[in-house]
């Protein structure tokens, strides 16, 4: 891990166009060309906007998934895993379905066109409903991630904490905010880590799906940075890029961890 991240770091320094056996070194020109880059930038808030919706609501339905499936009873293993199985399916290959779903002429606008009276809608052509559809893809196969993480806390809850609650009299919402809140605590912080660093790195989902598009309004920093390194062909430029997305991503890593540690020790 230390070699290609130093190599990144290194090719920072250089003009290199990721072809030509020589460079020349050029200091700090290309971090801080990053911050007169509005196509960075804008890509910077997008994918913020992006990593904070998928973490909040992939947990927060995971966790009521998990709550819902919790409980041994018919036909609940089949629906655990009916929500998992997209997990394992290929981003790519899954972004190919959706696409087809989604497209002007695909089943979604036939139903609509069939069921209401209206025109074919361009979901994604349109921005608003590209990056809605865009999270509704990657919530639909993280979700199930999620699921886990929280059912795994569940288990470890000792059933005689319910019980006395059930004799102290707490209903429901106290037996959830005293009881479960707490023990699930360390699993949160493990499901929000996870959900936020793959979320500051998506690439395959909005390649796929939008790529990049409508007018760059759902490329991810992933995606930005493929497109100035190998597209233009500015290796050297798309390395400072890299190597910003990498400490940006660190800092709000180590203090979503921070933060969670502290809620965590506060909740014991």
């Amino acid at each position: 891990m230390a070699l290609p991240i130093g190599l990144t770091v290194y090719y920072g320094f250089t003009n290199w166009n990721g072809v030509s056996p020589t460079w020349d070194m050029v200091g700090f020109r290309n971090f801080t060309r990053a911050f007169t880059d509005t196509k960075f930038i804008y890509s910077v808030r997008f994918t913020l906007f992006f990593s904070v919706m998928i973490t909040l609501l992939s947990n927060f339905l995971g966790l009521i998934l998990a709550v819902a499936l919790n409980k041994p009873r018919r036909g609940v293993n089949l629906f655990r895993s009916l929500i998992f199985i997209p997990l394992l399916i290929s981003p790519i290959a899954a972004g190919f379905v959706w696409k087809a779903l989604f497209s002007y002429t695909g089943i979604v606008n036939q139903f609509l066109v069939k069921i209401l009276p209206i025109e074919a809608v361009m979901f994604l052509g349109k921005p608003d409903l590209a990056k809605v559809i865009l999270i509704i893809f990657t919530l639909w196969q993280n979700i199930g991630f999620c699921m886990v993480i929280y059912l795994a806390g569940l288990q470890t809850i000792p059933l005689d904490s319910y019980d006395a609650a059930a004799i102290d009299g707490a209903n429901y919402f106290q037996r959830f905010r005293y009881i479960v809140f707490p023990y699930l605590a360390p699993s949160t912080t493990s499901a929000v880590l996870v959900m936020f660093t793959s979320a500051m790195r998506e690439y395959p989902r909005p390649l796929v799906l939008t790529a990049g598009g409508p007018v760059g309004q759902t490329e991810t920093l992933a995606f930005r940075i493929f497109k100035v390194g190998f597209d233009a062909n500015q290796l050297g430029y798309g390395s400072a890029l890299a190597t910003w997305v990498l400490i940006i991503t660190s800092l709000l890593s180590v203090a979503i961890s921070y933060l969670l540690r502290k809620r965590e020790a506060f909740l014991k």
